[in-house]
């Protein structure tokens, strides 16, 4: 429940994401949100499950995924009668036949869904007009999907608010995915210090 949560993973055994019931619940209308780790047993996200998440660029969605409820990961403006600027750019959707089910909008305009060719997630994009990059064209010698030719991107929570003398581990999420030596400084480092792991100390005003 709290809006101020950069960082989400939700662990293994989960296997349904519920509805944003009420225009609540759920991860959706987290504008913090960054990084999203879901488990390797999920089966369903519901309906408006993760809308209006203004800042989570990329999302990576497990073999095991079966349904995606409309409007899931979308700007879903019904909800508080507001337009969002969604920053998503990538889906990743790694399951293959067991995907039986897209919703309505389920996600931003614009953005680039890999997937596996010749299966559902892939039809669905092309009807839908996304720009699709096929997951079958990215595998190396040994089979393994090569990101090292994608364009790479570090994306942070857009803003901090702290006390003086507080602490906060900024969070960040990396696409495509490889372990990112990050090198963190300050602008201003009378005002705000940064560690090597991105941990953060106001201060002063």
């Amino acid at each position: 429940s709290d809006n101020s949560v950069a960082e989400v993973s939700i662990p293994e055994g989960v296997n349904h994401i519920g509805n944003a019931g009420n225009y609540a619940g759920g991860l959706c209308g987290r504008e913090k949100l960054v990084a999203l780790k879901l488990p390797n047993t999920l089966k369903s996200i519901g309906y408006a499950a993760v809308a209006n998440c203004t800042n989570l660029t990329t999302v990576v969605l497990p073999e095991s995924l079966t349904t995606i409820g409309d409007y899931a990961f979308a700007d879903y403006s019904a909800i508080d009668q507001t337009e969002h600027i969604m920053k998503m750019k990538n889906v990743v959707i790694y399951a293959k036949d067991g995907l039986t089910s897209i919703g309505v909008g389920a996600f931003p305009e614009g953005v680039t869904i890999y997937c596996w060719e010749y299966y559902y997630a892939e039809s669905w994009a092309r009807e839908h007009g996304y720009n699709v990059k096929l997951l079958d064209d990215m595998l190396d010698a040994d089979g393994n999907i090569d990101w090292s030719q994608e364009e790479k991107s570090i994306s942070l929570q857009v803003s901090c608010a702290m006390a003086c003398g507080e602490t906060k581990k900024l969070a960040y999420s990396v696409f495509p995915f490889d372990e990112t030596n990050c090198q963190w400084s300050s602008s201003n480092p009378e005002i705000v210090s940064v560690d090597e792991s991105g941990t953060v100390t106001a201060l002063q005003n």
